[in-house]
């Protein structure tokens, strides 16, 4: 509640993120007793930080979730060019032991008021990140898993039925598709981004004015490493039945 008050006390102008959190994803491997995030204020002028994690509803109110981990600290205060290591830290709750947990850690970076500028309010900035925790004997890699995909098309059938692509990912890693795309007779469809969990699928969509398609198409799509880079893959694109 104090968070709230403060930001309503601060209003917008132009700003930046001073902000800067080394990684855009996180493993928390289960036989590491914590895990930690690097975190810097890049900026001339302190900066405020609420930090805390979810399960996936962004709009959840950090004062009502629930998850099995404690953040050190959860508020800080940074000064100008400090670096501050914070600590992530499973608190023993039972999690599925033959497949990785996600969630999500929140950065608030709420900006210092200057006294010289009264009626200036500044913008706050929230980073958003994903922390999956590993549990340890899980069958095959991360790397493996992107390679592992089955990708299947199938046709539309009414109208509110478009042709879709199923991607079915039967490792225990979650996979990140940064971008999908399929090079048909007619041009490339690019799609959308999408993540698949561990032991599932996950349906997207094609544009109502791309073709039907057969294996012959090739599909291109980019996933990042557990070290945040991309790579680019190629894939089979199976024929199944329609909608």
């Amino acid at each position: 509640m104090m968070l709230c008050a403060m930001l309503m006390a601060l209003a917008t102008s132009p700003a930046h993120a001073q902000l800067a959190v080394l990684g855009t994803r996180h493993i928390y491997h289960a036989e590491e007793k914590s895990l930690t995030i690097s975190t810097r204020n890049s900026g001339p002028r302190p900066i405020l930080v609420q930090i805390w994690m979810d399960e996936g509803d962004r709009d959840a109110d950090p004062s009502r979730v629930s998850v099995p981990f404690v953040i050190t600290p959860p508020v800080l205060r940074m000064d100008a060019n400090e670096h501050v290591a914070i600590t992530v830290k499973h608190t023993g709750e039972s999690l599925p032991a033959d497949r990785e947990s996600l969630y999500w850690i929140n950065f608030l970076n709420i900006p210092a008021r200057d006294s010289n500028e009264p009626n200036v309010l500044k913008l706050s900035h929230r980073f958003r990140m994903k922390v999956l925790y590993r549990p340890p004997g899980l069958a095959g890699s991360a790397s493996q898993a992107v390679d592992a995909l089955r990708w299947t098309y199938r046709e539309g059938g009414m109208a509110d039925k478009p042709a879709e692509i199923r991607i079915s990912n039967s490792s225990a890693y979650y996979v990140v598709l940064a971008g999908v795309e399929v090079q048909t007779r007619q041009g490339p469809v690019a799609l959308e981004g999408v993540m698949v969990a561990p032991k599932s699928d996950a349906m997207v969509a094609l544009p109502v004015r791309s073709l039907p398609l057969t294996e012959r198409d090739a599909l291109r799509f980019e996933a990042p490493g557990d070290d945040g880079a991309l790579v680019t893959r190629n894939a089979t694109l199976w024929i199944g039945e329609s909608n």
